[in-house]
């Protein structure tokens, strides 16, 4: 039996047997079909990270149910006016936002281009399937691995709940210099089943145009998971290879290899198949995890034995974490102590936040930096890998740099003996 509901919001319904009684009251939420603003064909355009960016590009964006078909559509061009442009297909599907008493339903379109040759630009739009639903013309660059270097950047806790204007003003700094891909270490969004006060504004603030076509690689932090346990939301909106909660992934980017751990309570078992698994070309290699490993917060604990060991062992030079609202960089670590090896130490960061949130903070003695939430406001950072090293910068909202560090390669490494 199906049954449409005239209004939506929350309703209540139960099934009766003539003669034979009725059963118990079941209350649930009924969905609005959402419109986009009038005019709006597609939103939120993305170009998310992929694991052959080389060769492919993954492109996600919202349509409105009533106003668009169930296609995902994208042509492409190396020509900035599209001409001789390819079509592409992807996949379409509907996904609820569902709230205690109201909800949005919206399609989320993904297409995954292939065969693409590397370190190009190529133009594309995106389509809802409609003869004039098309979007304005964006542009992606694949990756290169014979590049000179690798630059990206990486943005702590958003939590878009209405005020992205620190968003906003770090993206246009970032959009003046080309990147490779971006890292945003989880929360990006305070309540993800909240479509039009939390996913609205950060899509409009943060997307293909603003990011100026730059990969976007998602860690998904608790607030992901808050009302949508698996993470199917996020994981719809971002094309995640994994949205589980302890779930990973690699993804090669020239020099950088960058692992994925979601936010959870199981770190030690992905770190296990990490360490055992780990296979790659790149030169440096990052970790990103929501939950920092040496956090800032007065009850983070220690971090186990085994967790800093498993790092050490998959051989990351970097670790980058979020969810504690301040900055800090630790001195080279191994075993859990200070190291003078500097080439082998790892070193971890609390990557701040762009967010309004302050939280309790503390110091610790492995900490070579370590700044707070009201000292900085609003905080982001940039990083450029080359052959010889990788130099990681933080800087405010403002632009104003706070701290940099540089890790080289050895002599021995570069064959210089």
């Amino acid at each position: 039996m199906t049954y449409t509901f005239e209004e939506a919001g929350e309703q209540t319904l139960h099934a009766e047997v003539q003669g034979k009684g009725r059963s118990w009251d079941l209350r649930l939420v009924v969905c609005q079909q959402t419109p986009l603003t009038e005019g709006e064909k597609v939103f939120g355009i993305l170009t998310n990270g992929t694991q052959a960016p080389e060769t492919s590009q993954s492109i996600s964006w919202i349509s409105a149910i009533k106003t668009s078909a169930a296609a995902a559509k994208v042509k492409y061009s190396e020509k900035a006016d599209l001409s001789g442009a390819v079509p592409a297909e992807g996949t379409s599907r509907i996904v609820t936002f569902v709230q205690s008493t109201s909800g949005d339903a919206l399609r989320v379109n993904q297409v995954t281009l292939s065969g693409l040759a590397a370190g190009k630009t190529y133009y594309f739009q995106v389509g809802d399937g409609t003869a004039d639903g098309w979007s304005e013309i964006r542009t992606f660059r694949t990756a290169d691995a014979s590049a000179e270097s690798t630059d990206f950047f990486i943005l702590g806790d958003i939590q878009s709940s209405g005020d992205t204007s620190k968003l906003s003003s770090v993206l246009d700094k970032l959009k003046a210099s080309p990147f490779d891909f971006a890292i945003q270490t989880g929360d990006a969004i305070d309540n993800v089943t909240a479509f039009q006060s939390n996913w609205w504004p950060f899509l409009n603030t943060m997307n293909a145009g603003s990011l100026g076509g730059t990969d976007l690689i998602h860690a998904l932090g608790n607030h992901e998971y808050y009302g949508d346990a698996e993470g199917s939301i996020s994981g719809a909106v971002y094309d995640l290879p994994q949205s589980a909660q302890n779930g990973w992934y690699t993804m090669d980017y020239g020099k950088v290899s960058v692992t994925v751990i979601n936010h959870g309570t199981d770190m030690v078992s992905a770190l296990r198949e990490i360490a055992e698994t780990m296979d790659t070309d790149c030169i440096w290699k990052v970790l990103v995890s929501h939950e920092p490993i040496y956090g800032t917060n007065p009850d983070s604990g220690e971090p186990s034995a085994e967790i800093l060991s498993l790092i050490e062992k998959a051989g990351f030079d970097f670790v980058f974490g979020g969810d504690d609202h301040a900055y800090a960089r630790t001195k080279p670590m191994l075993s859990g102590s200070e190291t003078d090896d500097v080439r082998r130490g790892v070193v971890y960061y609390v990557c701040g936040d762009l967010s309004a949130k302050t939280n309790n903070f503390a110091k610790r003695d492995c900490y070579a930096v370590a700044v707070p939430h009201v000292e900085y406001e609003g905080l982001y950072l940039t990083a450029q890998a080359t052959d010889e090293r990788i130099t990681v910068i933080a800087y405010d909202w403002k632009g104003v740099e706070i701290d940099r560090y540089t890790k080289e390669r050895t002599d021995c490494e570069l064959g210089r003996h």
